[in-house]
């Protein structure tokens, strides 16, 4: 676990070594506590996004920071949320109920990754008046493999959104914008954002007010942005040429979609990812994560902080 003591680091040293030690995941959270005028959140040389320190850090942020990331605490639930008829499982956590599912509606289903299942529960919340609004991931406007944080309001905001993201993706980079709504809203992350959000409620009590639903998939990590260069120049594409990329969906689990201005091609979700774990690049944090669900068991929480949906 990495340590709140500064043992004479400077603030800046501090925030660097969590992703000098490779625990960093992007996620966004650390620019939402300094606020983007000290630490912004970027794409940097190493290909990841990044925090990077803008203007005058001080210890005090920065354990704020520390005692929120997931790349340094990881635990369960708080038991605080815990309902008494809650069963617990030692690779599941606590849980109440499990199901198989996936979306009735068929076009949801074969749009959507995996069954459909987050995009129909998302809609649904919506159309119930449940939450007014979904903050989740969508295509990065920006960089076609990249993630990027969106609002929906609508159900036809949360189906252009269906579809894993396998890059890079920071969720929480304005989640004060999102409180400052002041209205109830659903969370669908990564299970790392959604614990470190859970974190974060114990900086702003606004998290748990607003936050009704958190919602996560069973994750086995990202590709790195190396690893997804390596793909394109497998298959003879110039990744600066990429304008578009989908890397599952349209079936189960749907082909990789890869588009340049001159052409549009698919490829076996097979060929991104390889023929087995063996050939799965991924960053660091992911190789170490003791969450992959999004309910990280209360007993087995150490380094990191974990997570609850």
């Amino acid at each position: 676990m990495s340590d709140l003591s500064n043992d004479g680091e400077t603030p800046t040293e501090r925030l660097n070594a969590i992703v000098d030690q490779g625990l960093c995941i992007g996620g966004g959270l650390c620019q939402s506590v300094a606020g983007k005028n000290r630490v912004r959140v970027t794409r940097t040389s190493n290909g990841y996004l990044t925090p990077v320190v803008e203007g005058e850090l001080d210890h005090a942020t920065v354990d704020r920071i520390y005692a929120v990331c997931p790349g340094t605490r990881v635990e369960g639930l708080p038991a605080r949320l815990v309902e008494t008829d809650t069963r617990h499982d030692n690779v599941w956590g606590p849980w109440r109920r499990i199901v198989r599912a996936w979306a009735a509606d068929p076009e949801v289903r074969f749009e959507g990754s995996t069954g459909g299942a987050l995009t129909a529960l998302a809609a649904y919340l919506l159309a119930s008046k449940r939450v007014d609004f979904i903050l989740h991931v969508k295509t990065s406007t920006s960089e076609p493999s990249f993630g990027e944080a969106t609002l929906s309001f609508t159900e036809a905001n949360v189906f252009e959104a269906a579809g894993s993201r396998y890059g890079p993706a920071a969720p929480l980079l304005d989640i004060g914008e999102a409180l400052d709504r002041n209205q109830p809203f659903a969370f669908i992350a990564k299970p790392c954002d959604i614990g470190a959000l859970r974190n974060y409620a114990q900086q702003d009590d606004r998290v748990d007010r607003l936050v009704r639903y958190w919602l996560t998939m069973v994750c086995g990590g990202y590709g790195t942005p190396r690893g997804t260069d390596a793909f394109f120049r497998r298959s003879a594409i110039d990744p600066e040429a990429v304008t578009g990329l989908r890397y599952r969906g349209r079936g189960c689990p749907g082909p990789t979609r890869v588009e340049t201005a001159d052409s549009v091609q698919e490829f076996h979700y097979i060929d991104y990812w390889g023929e087995d774990e063996t050939t799965w690049a991924l960053p660091p944090r992911c190789k170490m994560c003791r969450d992959g669900i999004g309910e990280a068991p209360a007993n087995t929480a150490s380094a990191t902080r974990g997570a609850a949906s």
